[in-house]
């Protein structure tokens, strides 16, 4: 009787000592919920206005794309959080197999047959995470990113982007770009393709989406990285924008991806 008291004590005093620590994630948790419905609503308010009203099409994109960069931007923690509800809605969230880097993409809904979106990438530098916000120009359209692949070369660290621009119904494009995290921010200096011409931090296909739209798989996946084996592929597209069953390949030699054959 005296053990199971005093086993029941202590199994008290673990759950009092355990009970602290997880209360804040629960709560963490509960406050990314509450964050992640206000936006989904203002999602919904931009999405009711399209097409129609442009003056209040307007007014809840930008409400959406600054409530979604400030809640980012004041809550590290998201890093993690999955955004499952948002991300039902037309948003991309898209990080890193190592949970280290993460892009944020959304469509403002401002154009027409071309889609511009605007992005937030969120990185992880010394265990701290950080927050960069897109900087390109309105007028350009962007690029929604699908998938991210991450490599590491020597102690550095390298993400390969897969990114999508629409520029019309027909005429689309599809990059793989790389980037690396700095003391001072994310940076795509370094040249990580090598090409009979050049050195180049990204290679771009555009392509007609006609030619590829009965492929069953959203996004479409067009390049190719074959992580095993440390290639990547890209399509070989015709002049008149057609994607051929045909890849330019190219082989990791250590320090880059270097060109290798076309198959």
């Amino acid at each position: 009787m005296r053990k199971t008291i005093f086993g029941t004590l202590v199994l008290l005093f673990m759950l009092a000592a355990c009970s602290p620590k997880l209360a804040p994630k629960s709560k963490i948790v509960n406050k990314m919920q509450l964050q992640e419905q206000q936006l989904v609503h203002l999602h919904e308010k931009m999405i009711s206005f399209y097409p129609g009203s442009y003056d209040s099409l307007s007014f809840y994109s930008a409400a959406f794309s600054t409530s979604i960069k400030k809640m980012v931007l004041e809550n590290p923690e998201s890093i993690t959080y999955p955004f499952d509800s948002l991300q039902k809605r037309g948003c991309t969230v898209t990080t890193s197999q190592d949970k280290t880097f993460r892009i944020y993409s959304w469509d403002t809904w401002l154009g027409g047959t071309m889609h511009f979106f605007d992005n937030i990438y969120q990185y992880t530098l010394d265990s701290t995470v950080k927050t960069q916000l897109n900087t390109n120009v309105e007028e350009e359209s962007n690029s929604y990113y699908s998938e991210i692949y991450d490599l590491n070369s020597d102690g550095k660290r390298f993400y390969l982007a897969i990114g999508n621009s629409i520029f019309s119904t027909k005429d689309m494009n599809q990059t793989i770009r790389n980037f690396e995290v700095k003391a001072e921010g994310l940076s795509e200096d370094f040249k990580i393709f090598n090409t009979p011409a050049n050195d180049y931090s990204k290679i771009s296909v555009n392509y007609d989406f006609f030619s590829v739209v009965d492929r069953p798989e959203r996004p479409l996946k067009l390049i190719l990285v074959d992580e095993d084996n440390k290639r990547v592929r890209i399509p070989v597209v015709v002049e008149n924008g057609e994607v051929t069953n045909r890849f330019i390949i190219y082989k990791w030699n250590g320090n880059q991806f270097v060109y290798s054959s076309i198959e």
